[in-house]
Formats: structure tokens, sequence, C-alpha cells
């Protein structure tokens, strides 16, 4: 996770990493996610498994947030917003065979949100599959950025 202060000049932006925790996942759900990555790796409802790991992350991802923000001495609401990755259980990207590509994060950003009372925004890898090979990293927000100095939180 990295705090990453940053002002807005003119079309540019410049970011400064500010501060960084990192919160290992030893917990009896890190253990079930991986089963998550694999075809054929759970047992009984697919949909409640990645329903419940989706909010676990979640709650883990605010909770490194909180941690964080403590550690650095800043309150949350001086952070303009947190961008969030999740964590990838299934990524098929376009590659000739895939017929419908398709990424999968778990993480929810609703929960990191409420739970933080930070903006969040999330699911970056979506929009680079929907459009296409080459678009890495092409996500822009379809909200503006603010219009003056803040700070950002990005779970890495």
């Amino acid at each position: 996770m990295r705090l990453t202060p940053f002002s807005l000049i003119g079309p540019n932006i410049a970011l400064k990493l500010s501060r960084t925790t990192a919160n290992p996942f030893l917990t009896t759900s890190a253990l079930r996610w991986p089963r998550l990555c694999q075809p054929g790796g759970l047992e009984g409802d697919p949909i409640d498994q990645v329903g419940i790991a989706d909010r676990e992350m979640g709650e883990l991802l605010a909770d490194a947030v909180a941690t964080l923000l403590t550690t650095a001495g800043i309150p949350a609401g001086r952070i303009a917003a947190i961008g969030s990755h999740g964590q990838t259980i299934r990524h098929r990207p376009p590659d000739g065979a895939t017929t419908h590509p398709f990424t999968l994060q778990i993480g929810d950003p609703h929960c990191i949100a409420a739970r933080t009372g930070i903006t969040t925004v999330a699911d970056f890898r979506r929009r680079d599959i929907a459009l296409g090979p080459g678009a890495r990293h092409s996500y822009r927000p379809s909200m503006p950025p603010p219009s003056d100095t803040g700070t950002s939180i990005a779970p890495s």
C-alpha cells in the first residue's frame, strides 16, 4: 500500500511517494483465495465463495488504509481518493483463443469507501480488456480530477 501526495500542474500531475505499509494476509481467508484463481478449484457454490472473498479483501484493504493513515498521521479527510486495483483471481486477456476475454479482481471498492469514508476508484483492468490488445495502462477515470493538491492511497 502506498500513500502518494500529488499536485496538479496544468495538464500534468506531479506524484511523490510518501509512505508505504505492508499487511500480510495470513488469515484463513487468504489460504482459500489461491483456489479462486484455479479453474475448477472451488467446491460448493463458487459465486458465494467469490462474493465472500471480494468482501473479505475489501475489508482487509480498508484496514490497511486505516493503518497507513494512522502511521502517517494523516486524517482521512485529507485524502482525495483511494485507487484500488484489488487482487486478480482470474485473468483471461485477448489472446486469440479466448472468445470472451475478461479479468476478475476481488477487493470490494464499495466496502473500502464505506469503511474509510474516502472515495474509492477501482476496476482499472476491465477497461483495458474492453479496449483490447495494446491498451494496457490506458485507464482514464470517468470523474474529473480534483482541482487542487490532494493525496491518494494506492493499494499495491
